[in-house]
């Protein structure tokens, strides 16, 4: 992926010289991994559901969150497999910018459903009491932190790195 705020330059020499089957190959194994964060979520929901009945709200707006960060998650890299196709073809640089920036802020943007999901999911496994407490403060915590660096770009700092580690702990939990 280009630079955030690439130059000209940057966004010519980057997508001229990307290799469209190895990158859609790799766009299609980062889809399948996103698409396993719902069968995650659902797993999650279900062993929340076990403890307390007070859990439920938080449960499922941490479900709906979930599959909605997903759904927002697509479009954005086919939207750069477009640019790299179209790269290839002959690029207009204004519009290849405007795509970029898009994508940028949206990939941008989905920090804050993502914090959401993980903000949720903390509150109701604290309540259910069918976790570990840590993992409950943990998600709050790392879902705060994406929220609250959204504007600087949650992916550029460690929050979002922390989230998917998050899952990875809980998911062998």
């Amino acid at each position: 992926y280009p630079a955030v705020h690439p130059t000209d330059g940057q966004v010519v020499k980057r997508f001229a010289g990307v290799d469209l089957s190895v990158f859609k190959l790799g766009v299609y194994v980062e889809a399948v991994a996103t698409l396993l964060f719902i069968p995650f979520a659902a797993w999650l929901y279900g062993h929340i559901r076990q403890g307390t009945k007070n859990s439920s709200r938080p449960a499922v707006a941490m479900l709906a969150a979930g599959i909605g960060w997903t759904v927002l998650t697509f479009p954005i890299n086919e939207a750069w497999v477009g640019l790299v196709e179209q790269a290839h073809k002959g690029l207009d640089i204004r519009v290849a910018e405007t795509v970029v920036s898009i994508n940028q802020a949206w990939f941008d943007m989905t920090g804050l459903v993502f914090g959401l999901t993980l903000m949720a999911a903390g509150v109701a496994i604290i309540r259910s009491g069918s976790m570990a407490q840590w993992a409950g403060w943990a998600a709050i915590i790392i879902g705060l932190g994406m929220a609250a660096t959204v504007h600087v770009g949650a992916a550029s700092t460690p929050a979002q790195l922390l989230g998917f580690l998050w899952i990875l702990a809980v998911g062998g939990y």
